[in-house]
C-alpha cells in the first residue's frame, strides 16, 4: 500500500509539471511606437541623420556632420535636406499652401498622419488565430492580421485598443494605450525663423567673368546673372524665410531625439521681418516673398490658435479686422495648450536690422570744404540698406533709442495679456522662453574694415585706380554710377568707426537687451549666449579659415573679393583662396569665425534666379537674398539652442 502511494505521488507531480510546461500563457497585447516613424510631429519619417544621439548637444551634433564636406555623414545630410524639401509631403508643413495639414481637430486616421497623433505598432503573442478585428477607441473595427497591427493614436488621452477573431467575437482581448505628447510653439521674427540660414543653400560655380561674386554678382545682374549659380536656396517655408536650422527648430528635435517614447508636437510661426504688432498680434504686412496661398495670412498668435484649437471662429474686432478665438479653450479635448513657447520679437520695432546695415553701408568724401579740418561724409545711396528697410522702416539710433524706452515696454506689455487672453500661457508659470539680441559689434571698437569689401566688397592688391576699377562691371548700368562719382570711390570709406559703433551698441543694442531682460516680470525666461562668447565671433571678428591671424587693425571679412582683368584678356584673377565653387561646398561649415552673415555670405546662399528685367524700379524679388546679412548662422543657432535647452527641459519635465 505505501509503495502504491508512492508511485501515485510521483506520477501526479509529473502529470502536473507536463501540464504546467504544455499549458500556453494568456495572449497579451503589447505595444510601441511604429519602427520607422517619426516622433517630432514635424517629421512624418523618422530621418536619423537629423536627430542628435546620445544626448549630444546641437552644436556638438551639427559640427561633427558639417565639419568635412567629403564625409559620409555630411553626404547624408546634405542628401536628407534636399529629401525634405523637394518631397513637400514629408513635413507636417504644407510649403503650397503655407500652412499646416493638420491641427487638434485632425482625426487620427490610419493613412494620415497628424501633428497631434502618434503611429502605434501593437503586438499579440501566444495567440490561437490568424485574422482579427481590431477596434480602436471605439470605432468600426479593422480586419488585419492578429499578430501585428498600425493605428494612429491621439496624445494624452486613454485610448481603449479591443481586437478578436473574426470568426469568435466573444474572445476578445483588450488594452489600454497612453501616447504622452508635449507641444512647442515658435513665435517671432527673422532671428528666431532662422533667416540666412535656409535648409539648403544655392549652390554655386567660378564661371562668372567680369560679373564678380557677392555683392557685384547682385548688382551687376546682366547676361551673366546666371552663369555662377547652379541651383537657388531652398526653404521648407519662402515666405517667411523660415529654415528647419533655427534654433528653435534644434531645441524641439534634440528633446524628441532625448525621449523617443514622447510624441513632440512643434510647429514654428516665426517670421522673417515681423514686429509685435504686424507679426505677432496682427498679420505681417511684408514678407520676405510673395505669399502663394489665397487664404489672408493670419497672425502668428492667430495661427497658434488655429492649430491648437479644434473649434475655432473668427471674431470681429473693427472693419476689416479679425482674430481667430477657440470656441471652448478651458476644456483639454478642444484646446490644447502649449508647454512650451519660444519667442523672439521686438528687434523690428526698434529697427535693428536697417540701423546696422546702415552703419556698414559706405561713405564718399565730399570733396568740397576740403579746408575744414574735418573730412564731412554722407551716405552713399545702396540698394543693401534699402532692402533691410523691409524688416522695418529706417530708423536713426536716436529714433531707435526713443522707441524702445517709451514705446517698447508697452508693447511687450500687450503681448504677455494677449498671450493670457488667448490662453496660450498660463498665468502663474507661463512656460515662455525668449531669447535675447546679441551684441553683434562687440569687438568693432576701432576704425576696421577700412577699404575691405563689407559694403560693396570692393578691394584690389594695391588699391590704385579703385574708382575705375569699382565700375567697371557696372558700365551697362549709367543710372547708378553718374560719371562724376568715379574719382570719389577712389577714397571711398567703408569703414565702422569706432564711434559709429559705440553709438549703436550704447543707444540700442545695450537698451534693447535691457527691454528684452526686463521680460522677466511676467515670469518669461531670457535666455542669452555668453558676451564672451559672442565677442570672439561676431560681426567684426575676424575669420580665419583658411588664413594665418592678421594684425587686428586688418580685420577684413575672407570671403571673396572681386576678380579683375589687367588686361584684355588676362586671367580672372581671386584675390584670396575662396571661390564660390568651394565655399558651396560647405556653406554652413562651423570653422568660419564670425557667426553673422556679412552681405556676400548671404547672397552665396540665398542667390536666386527669379529677378525682374527691371528691378531697380520698386520691384524687390531681388533684395529677398540680401535679408539674410547681419543674421545669425548655423554655428550661432545651435549654440543659442544649447543654451536654451536646459532651461526648455525643465520647463517640458514639470
Amino acid at each position: 500500500m505505501m509503495i502504491f502511494t508512492k508511485v501515485f505521488v510521483i506520477h501526479c507531480f509529473f502529470w502536473f509539471c507536463f501540464c504546467i510546461n504544455n499549458v500556453k500563457a494568456a495572449p497579451v497585447i503589447t505595444w510601441d511606437f511604429k519602427e520607422g516613424s517619426s516622433n517630432f510631429s514635424f517629421l512624418h519619417e523618422k530621418l536619423t541623420i537629423l536627430f542628435p544621439s546620445n544626448n549630444e548637444s546641437s552644436h556638438v551634433h551639427l559640427e561633427k556632420i558639417l565639419s568635412d564636406e567629403k564625409s559620409k555623414d555630411y553626404q547624408e545630410y546634405t542628401k536628407t535636406l534636399e529629401y525634405i524639401v523637394q518631397n513637400n509631403w514629408i513635413t507636417e508643413w504644407d510649403d503650397y499652401k503655407n500652412e499646416y495639414r493638420s491641427n487638434y481637430g485632425t482625426a487620427c486616421e490610419n493613412d494620415r498622419p497628424a501633428a497631434f497623433c502618434q503611429e502605434i505598432t501593437f503586438s499579440i503573442a501566444n495567440f490561437y488565430a490568424k485574422n482579427c478585428l481590431w477596434s480602436v477607441d471605439g470605432k468600426a473595427p479593422v480586419s488585419a492580421l492578429c499578430k501585428k497591427f498600425s493605428a494612429n493614436i491621439p496624445i494624452d488621452k486613454n485610448i481603449i485598443i479591443r481586437v478578436h477573431p473574426i470568426d469568435r467575437p466573444a474572445d476578445t482581448i483588450e488594452t489600454t494605450v497612453h501616447v504622452k505628447g508635449k507641444v512647442i510653439i515658435a513665435l517671432g521674427d527673422s532671428f528666431a525663423s532662422g533667416e540666412g540660414n535656409p535648409d539648403r543653400p544655392a549652390k554655386h560655380d567660378d564661371n562668372i567673368s567680369k560679373i564678380g561674386s557677392g555683392y557685384n554678382f547682385y548688382l551687376s545682374r546682366g547676361k551673366n546673372w546666371q552663369s555662377s549659380l547652379q541651383s537657388g536656396p531652398l526653404w521648407l517655408d519662402r515666405t517667411c524665410h523660415r529654415s528647419m536650422l533655427s534654433h528653435q527648430f534644434l531645441v524641439a528635435l534634440r528633446y524628441a531625439a532625448e525621449n523617443p517614447k514622447q510624441r513632440v508636437v512643434f510647429a514654428s510661426f516665426s517670421c522673417s521681418g515681423a514686429e509685435i504688432v504686424r507679426g505677432l498680434l496682427q498679420p505681417q504686412l511684408s514678407l520676405p516673398y510673395k505669399n502663394t496661398s489665397e487664404k489672408l495670412p493670419l497672425s502668428q498668435i492667430d495661427s497658434a490658435v488655429n492649430f491648437l484649437c479644434s473649434d475655432t471662429r473668427e471674431e470681429s474686432k473693427g472693419e476689416n479686422d479679425f482674430r481667430i478665438v477657440c470656441n471652448d479653450p478651458d476644456n483639454p479635448t478642444k484646446f490644447r495648450k502649449p508647454d512650451l513657447i519660444l519667442l523672439s520679437i521686438g528687434g523690428n520695432d526698434a529697427g535693428f536690422g536697417p540701423l546696422i546695415a546702415n552703419t556698414f553701408s559706405p561713405k564718399l568724401p565730399l570733396p568740397l570744404f576740403l579746408f575744414l579740418p574735418v573730412k564731412l561724409t554722407f551716405p552713399y545711396f545702396d540698394i543693401f540698406q534699402g532692402s533691410m528697410q523691409l524688416a522695418g522702416k529706417y530708423k536713426t539710433p536716436d529714433q531707435a533709442e526713443e522707441i524702445i524706452k517709451n514705446k517698447l515696454e508697452g508693447l511687450y506689455k500687450k503681448l504677455n495679456e494677449e498671450l493670457k487672453e488667448r490662453f496660450l500661457v498660463d498665468h502663474h508659470q507661463p512656460g515662455i522662453i525668449q531669447t535675447n539680441y546679441p551684441d553683434l559689434l562687440k569687438s568693432c571698437d576701432q576704425d576696421w574694415n577700412r577699404m575691405g569689401n563689407l559694403g560693396l566688397q570692393i578691394i584690389d592688391k594695391d588699391l590704385e585706380n579703385l574708382g575705375t576699377r569699382l565700375t567697371r562691371p557696372f558700365r551697362d548700368y549709367e543710372w547708378f554710377f553718374p560719371p562724376f562719382v568715379e574719382e570719389w570711390f577712389n577714397t571711398m570709406d567703408l569703414s565702422i568707426s569706432e564711434r559709429e559703433a559705440k553709438k549703436l551698441r550704447e543707444k540700442v543694442i545695450t537698451k534693447l537687451q535691457e527691454a528684452v531682460i526686463a521680460n522677466e516680470k511676467y515670469k518669461w525666461k531670457i535666455a542669452e549666449i555668453d558676451e564672451k562668447v559672442i565677442k570672439e565671433h561676431d560681426l567684426c571678428s575676424l575669420d580665419e579659415v583658411g588664413k594665418t591671424k592678421t594684425d587686428d587693425s586688418e580685420k577684413i571679412f575672407k570671403t571673396f573679393r572681386v576678380p579683375y582683368r589687367d588686361h584684355e584678356g588676362a586671367k580672372t584673377e581671386w584675390l584670396n583662396d575662396f571661390k564660390p565653387s568651394e565655399w558651396s561646398k560647405n556653406p554652413y561649415s562651423f570653422k568660419r569665425q564670425r557667426w553673422f552673415n556679412t552681405i556676400d555670405d548671404s547672397i552665396m546662399k540665398l542667390a536666386t534666379r527669379i529677378c525682374p528685367e527691371h528691378w531697380q524700379n520698386g520691384k524687390d524679388v531681388c533684395n529677398e537674398m540680401l535679408m539674410g546679412a547681419m543674421h545669425p548662422t548655423l554655428a550661432y543657432h545651435a549654440t543659442l539652442a544649447d543654451v536654451i535647452y536646459s532651461t526648455a527641459k525643465d520647463i517640458l519635465e514639470k
